[in-house]
């Protein structure tokens, strides 16, 4: 099923793949903020409305998220307490609210708390908690069972469910038709469609309503879901495949279908792997990244629109530390907290300000650059950042100018005005003394409720003179610094 499909299917019952990733911790003086792009027909950006955004847009409310996850047309996130958020298209329950009622702006999935991990795909939802258990709810497929629950009547689902008969989960991740899911011990589960063998059991057809163990895979530490696809990611580096291979994603063996997960990519070292709509990206340890699978829109991020490609291809990619893969799109966070992406961009999926339906170039996302999560979906069009924003403020000094003669001593205040919501505190140091002059600090921290008091100290040799002395506060990565003129001795002060 074509990703535009899914996409009305999806509308209609209204009215992700992200690599596995632990989210940079933000300093404490940061402000937390989250923003959205791309396809928002159904509220999936989170910014109260329906317009699509070609630049990133703020998603409202302003709360600290620590993971965001993109499905067609709804998107979950996990809150700095735990908690889980959801907003877009609610057809069938999958925001989690306990009602059908659609949401353009983020609203609290009661009953659920400790959360680690959540997923979202065409109107289901899935989430981990710190003990492992893991919970679905939302649309149950059209006869895939992929909410595990041990039916497949597509009903409405609209309150968490446990998801029975699996030992303590570590990641989960779902499409349209199936689920993928990894274990604590590092082995593989699958439960929905299996259409085109994308259970991996060595069967084709029908559906599985409860979750199933693959067999012969062991040591996985990431693991991705697509429609008719489903990947693994050793702990070696080495990638596993099954499903179908229509469009070279599982790698050699040509078109059809792979049955039981066999070797997919042709390189090692991989750390994180991603899978959208036959577009496959994979991150490796130096912080590249490589891609194969269908390029027709210029999904795989290689500078070219082509046939299906394989073996991988490495993008101009550097410096990448997490990855994520949506429908036609593919995404990177780079160590400088900037984003690139490359693909489809019809609907603004890209980010870069334009709609030009196709850029095969990594190109950056405009506006973000303090990065620390990254987010979008095998079965979406639209994508997330979470961003530590450093915060700001400016400092003051009562007096600003000061006389002394030599031998004696003077003082300044220096006062913080945050904004951004600055609460901490910055670091004061005095730069540019006078030859004689030595200035001790009340405190070594100024915030906006303790000034600091410094005192200036001339010996009796301190040359005569009018002296501009530099007060500087650092927090984060802001400094603002502040003047101050000395004058030793009888000159008089213009």
């Amino acid at each position: 099923m074509s990703t535009l499909v899914a996409l009305a299917l999806a509308a209609a019952s209204a009215t992700t793949m992200m690599a596995a990733g632990t989210p940079a911790l933000a300093d404490p003086t940061d402000q937390i903020l989250t923003v959205a792009w791309g396809h928002n027909e159904q509220g999936q950006l989170g910014d109260g409305t329906t317009q699509q955004a070609n630049t990133p847009v703020t998603v409202a409310g302003q709360i600290a998220f620590t993971k965001v996850e993109a499905g067609t047309s709804h998107t979950l996130a996990i809150a700095a307490d735990t908690t889980i958020w959801s907003w877009g298209t609610n057809g069938f329950g999958g925001l989690g609210d306990g009602t059908t009622t659609p949401s353009l702006t983020p609203v609290h999935v009661p009953g659920l708390t400790n959360i680690v991990d959540v997923s979202a795909g065409a109107g289901s939802s899935f989430a981990i908690d710190s003990s492992g258990r893991l919970w679905a709810w939302g649309f149950n497929g059209s006869g895939f069972g992929n909410l595990g629950l041990g039916d497949n009547v597509p009903a409405t689902n609209p309150v968490p469910k446990q998801v029975l008969g699996l030992p303590p989960m570590a990641d989960v991740e779902t499409s349209q038709r199936s689920v993928v899911a990894r274990d604590v011990n590092g082995e593989v589960w699958t439960w929905g469609s299996n259409s085109d063998g994308q259970l991996g059991n060595g069967t084709v057809g029908g559906f599985r309503a409860t979750p199933a163990k693959l067999a012969g895979l062991t040591s996985i530490i990431d693991v991705a879901a697509a429609d008719f696809d489903g990947l693994a990611l050793r702990a070696d580096g080495t990638v596993f495949g099954w499903g179908d291979n229509g469009v070279s994603q599982l790698g050699p063996g040509g078109p059809g279908d792979r049955l039981t997960p066999g070797f997919t990519a042709g390189i090692t070292g991989l750390t994180q792997i991603g899978i959208g709509s036959g577009n496959v990206s994979a991150l490796r340890n130096d912080g590249t990244v490589w891609s194969w699978g269908i390029n027709s829109r210029g999904e795989l991020g290689i500078g070219t629109i082509s046939a299906p490609v394989y073996p991988p291809v490495a993008t101009a990619v550097s410096g990448a530390t997490q990855l994520a893969v949506g429908a036609e799109n593919g995404y990177a966070r780079r160590g400088d907290g900037t984003v690139l992406a490359w693909g489809d961009n019809r609907l603004g999926g890209l980010g870069t300000g334009s709609t030009a339906p196709n850029n095969p170039n990594p190109s950056p996302v405009l506006g973000v650059s303090h990065a620390i999560y990254l987010g979008s979906g095998a079965t979406a069009l639209h994508a997330l950042a979470i961003q530590a924003i450093p915060t700001d403020f400016s400092i003051a000094l009562d007096p600003k100018l000061g006389s002394v003669q030599p031998g004696g001593s003077t003082t300044t205040v220096v006062s913080l005005t945050p904004s951004k919501g600055f609460t901490s505190s910055a670091a004061v140091s005095v730069t540019n003394l006078p030859p004689g002059v030595t200035a001790t600090l009340s405190s070594p921290k100024v915030s906006e409720d303790h000034p600091v008091t410094i005192t200036l100290h001339t010996s009796i040799r301190t040359p005569r003179g009018q002296f501009r002395i530099l007060i500087t506060a650092a927090a984060d990565s802001i400094t603002r610094a502040a003047p101050y003129t000395l004058t030793i001795g009888n000159i008089t002060t213009s």
